[in-house]
């Protein structure tokens, strides 16, 4: 049976950090997700550790290596090779409540009639159960591309697309570039 949801995590050098998604991803209270991990040429022990999570048999876990090229090349890699409904990118240091794969296919079941769109954006917690940023909107919903492409919203959230929105609109080759600053 085909999954619902992809958690990609790209990474590099963080092989420290994957144990604790790990974890928390087998104490997820719906196990309807597959785990990609998109190792973004690493030169730790991150394959070591992935290939232990995958011998352990204990989640679907698939897992790619690519030459470094940045957090975005390796979003847009993963792409290529997700086939369920939706994605959410879950980096190597951020982490889920126990419920958060259950909320996220609620949302969906609610939602998936629904025209014009896009994803699911959810509020992101501290490891200390501090909420990062200000609550949504009374109604709900928003429009992504104005609340958060104009910055309206700058907090970090945990956004949820669709699959095959995101590999209409991959991230630009010019994201990982770093601006530089005339005076």
């Amino acid at each position: 049976m085909e999954k619902l949801l992809t958690i990609l995590t790209p990474t590099h050098n963080r092989g420290k950090y994957l144990g604790d998604i790990f974890k928390v991803l087998q104490q997820q209270t719906n196990q309807n997700f597959e785990w990609m991990i998109v190792d973004d040429g690493s030169t730790d022990n991150t394959k070591e550790i992935v290939e232990s999570f995958i011998e352990s048999n204990k989640l679907r876990i698939r897992y790619f290596y690519k030459e470094n090229g940045g957090k975005h090349t390796a979003v847009n890699y993963g792409l290529k090779y997700i086939s369920t409904k939706l994605t959410v990118i879950l980096d190597s240091d951020d982490t889920f409540t126990n419920d958060a794969v259950e909320v996220i296919e609620k949302t969906y079941n609610e939602n998936k009639n629904e025209e014009n769109i896009c994803g699911f954006t959810f509020l992101r917690q501290r490891k200390n159960g501090e909420l990062f940023g200000k609550a949504f909107p009374r109604e709900g919903r928003y429009n992504f591309s104005k609340w958060r492409l104009s910055k309206i919203s700058t907090d970090e959230r945990c956004d949820v697309f669709y699959s095959e929105i995101m590999k209409q609109y991959p991230f630009s080759e010019y994201e990982g570039e770093k601006y530089k600053i005339y005076w």
